[in-house]
């Protein structure tokens, strides 16, 4: 019966754990019957009758086996997170009849085992005790099996859609694919010396993990960079790091890409497309096919495509289908894949100092980040950090009475480089230094 249970948990589909498990079953039964016979021919003292008593309580347990297989399902032990933020709901039972208690966002959890609708989780209690109980499925899988693929880059995964990390992928790494939530895809993968499900990018698991790209594809789009032309930043005495981080904003700002398709720009949440401009200098609510537009588009549905990812699906091919989507409650579908503010921050200062040393957070939540410490604007320098709880972006330098700057936005729909009005600037946004840099001693506002 033990290796009954532990075929139950392996990382098998359905249908083959319940093969696996009733022809264990079936061999373990059989071989007590064969034993039985065996001592009965030896002569032991053992009535026919308590033989049939015997025989009768293996089929029994044959058939509890069969009927207690019936509704497991291949999600094999792991430690993760709840999908969601906030509180959730715990039952003393599977079938989620009698409410038990809550558990809370940031509790770790420990998967035993799942049904269709719900799982047997343990997770210790603020008072280091451990419980047992039942949640609803869909509050921390997205599925309970799914194929396995091999890693081609370090990753580095999340506890939840958007939250912290949780463990990193090397390349070369197995991991499990269960399913998606909205832009994110959730995984089965093996960090600090055990299993977990976390989150990656539906982008990035389209690149790096199971190699899926749009079907039907349009003719690939060509790539390649437009001149810079505005201020200049790597004469100025900065660190190594900070030039790598402008150079890599640069890039996702200056790439010039022939669009296969006509899609959607970034449309707001009243209804409201941006307006895109062409080389040629046309201008339309939408990327129009064959004509060259530069900057990686804005969007905030599937969010962490730069400068590289960005060329790697125009190469695999885009349909109109495959970059139009809605955001959450907006009524307009919109920019389906692109970059938006945080992200592209994200993307710049991670790709110059390591994706270890900073985590991706939203713009509300990088007000107050450990990886951001505000400073005076007399102290600011290229490649520091402007916030507001709205929007964030990358100051550049100065022109004139301006401040040239790095971004995302979802007015022209795509990454560029502007000129705002000093004034603009102060009276609408914090000027902080990323913590990465290690170039200056910080003069920290109290």
């Amino acid at each position: 019966m033990v290796s009954f249970i532990a075929c139950v948990s392996s990382d098998a589909p359905k249908g083959k754990i319940f093969l696996k498990s009733l022809f264990t079953l079936f061999i373990h039964t059989f071989g007590a019957i064969i034993f039985m016979i065996y001592l009965h021919r030896k002569g032991m003292r053992i009535m026919r009758r308590s033989f049939q008593k015997i025989m009768v309580a293996a089929l029994a347990v044959l058939v509890f086996g069969i009927v207690w297989a019936v509704p497991s399902y291949g999600a094999p032990a792991a430690r993760c997170y709840t999908i969601q933020r906030g509180t959730t709901t715990v039952y003393r039972d599977k079938e989620l009849t009698q409410k038990y208690g809550f558990i809370r966002g940031k509790d770790e959890l420990s998967v035993k085992s799942v049904t269709k609708k719900s799982a047997k989780v343990t997770w210790k209690t603020g008072d280091k005790k451990t419980r047992t109980g039942h949640i609803r499925l869909n509050t921390v899988l997205t599925g309970t099996s799914g194929k396995k693929y091999t890693t081609k880059a370090k990753l580095q995964p999340r506890r939840r859609p958007g939250g912290p990390s949780y463990g990193t992928l090397s390349a070369g790494q197995k991991v499990t694919v269960l399913g998606t939530r909205g832009r994110y895809t959730q995984i089965r993968y093996t960090a600090g010396g055990g299993s977990r499900y976390g989150f990656i990018t539906t982008a990035q698991a389209e690149r790096y993990v199971d190699g899926r790209g749009p079907s039907s594809p349009n003719a690939s789009g060509s790539v390649s960079y437009a001149p810079y032309r505005g201020v200049r930043y790597n004469d100025q005495g900065l660190s190594k790091a900070r030039i790598a981080a402008l150079d890599k904003a640069r890039r996702m700002v200056t790439i010039r890409w022939k669009a296969p398709c006509t899609f959607p720009t970034w449309a707001n949440g009243s209804g409201i497309s941006s307006e895109a401009v062409a080389e040629d200098g046309t201008r339309s609510r939408k990327f129009t096919a064959g004509k060259i537009y530069t900057g990686v588009p804005y969007s905030m549905i599937d969010h962490s495509y730069d400068n590289k990812a960005w060329a790697g699906i125009l190469k695999k091919g885009i349909t109109r289908e495959s970059m139009t989507a809605k955001f959450g409650s907006n009524p307009k579908a919109g920019t389906a894949k692109g970059i938006d503010c945080s992200y592209f921050v994200y993307q710049a200062l991670g790709s110059a100092v390591g994706f270890d040393k900073i985590e991706y957070q939203m713009t509300t939540t990088m007000l107050n980040s450990r990886y951001y410490k505000k400073i005076k604007w007399g102290k600011i320098k290229p490649g520091d950090v402007l916030i507001s709880p709205q929007h964030t972006m990358l100051y550049v330098g100065t022109v004139g009475d301006g401040y040239a700057i790095f971004e995302a936005s979802s007015y022209g729909s795509k990454c560029s480089y502007k000129v705002y009005p000093k004034e603009y600037v102060t009276s609408n946004y914090a000027c902080y230094k990323f913590t990465g840099f290690s170039d200056q001693s910080v003069s920290e506002i109290p």
